[in-house]
């Protein structure tokens, strides 16, 4: 069984790689940036390492009354292994706190297949309407799902959670 593993600032150069292979420049803050989140109490990584080396990421804001996931990624190599499924349920497992995750909407295969990812380990979509606001001074809004686990947000829950992923993540 692989075992989702807190990571350190040490380790960041092994995530920016991944982050870098996985994620658009849109939804992530260049380097500099994401290596200031790092200094923030709610942030953290946690991972999988493969003989000494960073696979996979999750990289977490862990509020009082929610978990955030930011980022999660596993090495181009090692997907569709069901590693990342793995780490998810080891990630929902951890603090029993509601878990919630922006996604793309499913307009073409590779969202739905993420969405439907998502759903097969627990997560629904939400029905409200969100924008990710720009995560560096070049980069542009996304409009994006919200899916939360274990269960669908009520209007109140969305607009708290709304709140407080504009005001802590993107500072706006």
């Amino acid at each position: 069984m692989q075992r989702l593993e807190r990571l350190t600032a040490e380790d960041f150069g092994e995530v920016w790689k991944i982050m870098e292979e996985s994620f658009p420049v849109d939804e992530r803050r260049d380097r500099k940036g994401q290596e200031e989140v790092l200094n923030n109490p709610y942030y953290h990584l946690y991972g999988y390492r493969q003989r000494k080396e960073v696979v996979a990421f999750l990289a977490v804001w862990e509020f009082d009354v929610f978990t955030f996931i930011e980022h999660f990624a596993v090495k181009h190599t090692y997907r569709n292994g069901g590693l990342g499924a793995e780490l998810l349920q080891q990630l929902l497992e951890r603090n029993g706190l509601p878990v919630i995750l922006e996604a793309e909407p499913p307009v073409g295969e590779m969202q739905e297949r993420r969405i439907r990812f998502y759903e097969r380990n627990g997560f629904l979509l939400n029905p409200y309407e969100y924008v990710q606001p720009a995560m560096s001074a070049e980069g542009k809004k996304i409009p994006l799902d919200i899916m939360s686990y274990p269960r669908r947000l009520t209007a109140g829950e969305y607009e708290t959670i709304r709140d407080i992923l504009y005001r802590y993540v993107y500072k706006v």
